[in-house]
């Protein structure tokens, strides 16, 4: 069980739902249950639904929707089968299987608050689907940020047995049988492009702590000036990132840093904190959205705990808030990553470290280790390609009654795709600093006994040693899987400053 689940059953409508837990729900193999309130809050929103149906027009539940909300329906559950299936038209790829099931999760926990509407029926389904870890085959083009349409659709259609779940669920499934305003409440929600957000925002958490363990080998090896993360420095402007950047950073070092190389460093080592500390704060800013989000009552419409019963009919369901913010963490990430590019060129430049050109030990003219600045540069570009706002964008749909959509679907898989390049830019430059220290002579040892000689053992036993002119690729691939390993690392040198 992942160390985010603190209970071995997480409880739906109970439990504080986060990034972290997500993840480990999503990707891990835990349980999880509907709490017994929950249960109720669904069971009284449901009966506050039905009984405000039976006195006026409930949107989706006796009349259509989009342009159509002016017709009237029968209602029930014919009603919600053509509505749902209707709906669950998608396309491009399938979502990848964990964004699936964090989806699931997110949709049951939104439930759970009791706004919706939904059937016990349903809500108790969606949740024994989770704990079987059944997979739904969901599309990404279905959804613009005006609610996962398309998706929740296909989610819905899973449930019902109209179509098969990918691979098989621990446990047969009893196929759902709508009740009457069922459709609509359970497409009414953004959850899959919460989910995947979510997903990116635990990746990039524990990206950064890596990332800022592997800066402080290049601080080592490049003999930077610890000046710049002076607590003092930060405390004149004392954005929380820059703050929490740079106490981080010093806890790394631990003091054993040799004397600075220079007066002044260059702004990709001097500026560490500030740049770091905007990423961080970006991040937060996410964190913070994602929490509201992920246990939110935005289903259209909201059945609130009045009595008499009454149906809100409002626009909750725009995800312009997330899309907003994953906007602003891309751009973030990107100059964070620039700096970390130029932190690898430094490596490579004998004025930096006073090692040889391009961190080479073979006769003269070799290349060494220059490939590493070309990879760390194409995986910059994909950074910044993938940084382009998404929500610059909007749609007219629904012949013009839904005329304004956030693209928070787009920002979130922008955000998603982003995490991988990041991975790279910040192995290439773990492979240059472990080299730097190979060839400066530094051991451990020499390193003193804080975090910094852990990180360095950690680097220099898992890459090559191997500095003849050779193919990186494969130390590439390495430093990447050992950046886990690097994040635990960072937040055992100081709890909770990366969370």
């Amino acid at each position: 069980m992942s160390a985010a689940l603190s209970n071995p059953v997480f409880e739906i409508g109970r439990d504080e739902l986060t990034p972290a837990t997500l993840a480990a729900l999503a990707r891990g193999p835990g349980a999880v249950r509907a709490s017994e309130a929950a249960r109720e809050r669904v069971r009284a929103a449901h009966a506050r639904q039905q009984a405000a149906a039976a006195t006026g027009a409930v949107y989706g539940v006796g009349t259509g929707v989009g342009a159509n909300s002016t017709l009237r329906s029968s209602g029930g559950a014919e009603h919600g089968e053509r509505l749902l299936a209707s709906h669950a038209t998608a396309g491009g790829e399938p979502y990848p299987a964990d964004v699936a099931r964090a989806a699931m999760v997110v949709r049951a926990n939104q439930l759970a608050a009791g706004c919706s509407g939904v059937s016990p029926e349903l809500f108790d389904a969606l949740v024994a689907a989770i704990d079987a870890r059944a997979v739904p085959l969901l599309h990404r083009f279905g959804g613009v940020g005006t609610g996962d349409l398309g998706p929740l659709g296909e989610l819905g259609l899973a449930l019902t047995g109209a179509v098969p779940w990918q691979g098989a669920p621990q446990c047969p499934l009893a196929a759902l049988r709508l009740g009457s305003g069922d459709a609509l409440a359970l497409l009414s929600s953004n959850a899959v492009t919460i989910a995947e957000a979510a997903l990116a925002a635990a990746d990039l958490t524990d990206l950064l702590a890596a990332s800022a363990a592997v800066a402080a080998l290049t601080l080592a090896a490049a003999r930077g000036n610890p000046q710049a993360l002076d607590a003092r420095v930060v405390a004149a402007r004392p954005y929380p990132g820059d703050v929490r950047a740079a106490a981080l950073l010093r806890a790394l070092l631990g003091g054993a840093a040799a004397a600075p190389a220079r007066l002044q460093d260059p702004a990709a080592l001097r500026a560490l904190p500030q740049v770091r500390g905007a990423a961080l704060d970006a991040l937060d800013a996410l964190v913070h959205a994602l929490r509201t989000e992920l246990a939110a009552g935005t289903e259209n419409p909201l059945l609130p705990e009045v009595d008499p019963p009454v149906a809100l009919h409002h626009g909750g369901w725009w995800a312009g808030h997330l899309g907003l913010t994953l906007d602003a963490v891309r751009l973030a990430l990107h100059s964070d990553a620039a700096l970390s590019v130029r932190r690898t060129a430094l490596l490579l430049d004998p004025a930096a470290t006073g090692l040889r050109e391009f961190l080479a030990s073979g006769p003269a003219a070799s290349s060494g280790a220059m490939g590493l600045e070309y990879v760390a540069a194409s995986a910059l570009a994909r950074v910044r390609v993938l940084a382009a706002p998404a929500s610059l964008g909007t749609a007219v749909l629904s012949r013009g009654v839904e005329d304004h959509a956030s693209f928070a679907p787009e920002a979130a898989r922008a955000t998603a795709d982003t995490v991988g390049a990041l991975r790279t830019v910040v192995a290439c430059e773990l492979v240059a600093a472990t080299r730097a220290l190979r060839l400066s002579g530094a051991g451990p040892a020499e390193l003193g006994p804080g975090p910094l000689a852990e990180l360095y053992a950690r680097a220099a036993a898992a890459l090559p040693a191997e500095l003849a002119d050779r193919p990186l690729t494969g130390d590439v691939q390495l430093a990447t899987a050992l950046l886990p390993t690097l994040a635990r690392l960072a937040r055992e040198a100081r709890p909770g400053e990366v969370r």
